[in-house]
């Protein structure tokens, strides 16, 4: 897991930063769901079916 440290002087600046962290984590989350996992879903059901390899 990468860990970026980073100094924040101002209180605003960290509250700013603290709430910046949770907006980019849902927008990983909501790209992961939609981008993501349906092209692996489709992937591993073509896997099951037999019209893709395993590998």
């Amino acid at each position: 897991m990468l860990k970026i440290k980073i100094h924040v002087r101002s209180v605003e600046h960290r509250l700013a930063v603290v709430a910046l962290s949770g907006m980019i984590n849902r927008l990983a989350s909501i790209l992961l769901r939609s981008l993501i996992d349906p092209k692996s879903a489709m992937i591993t059901d073509q896997a099951l079916r037999g019209k893709r390899s395993y590998a």
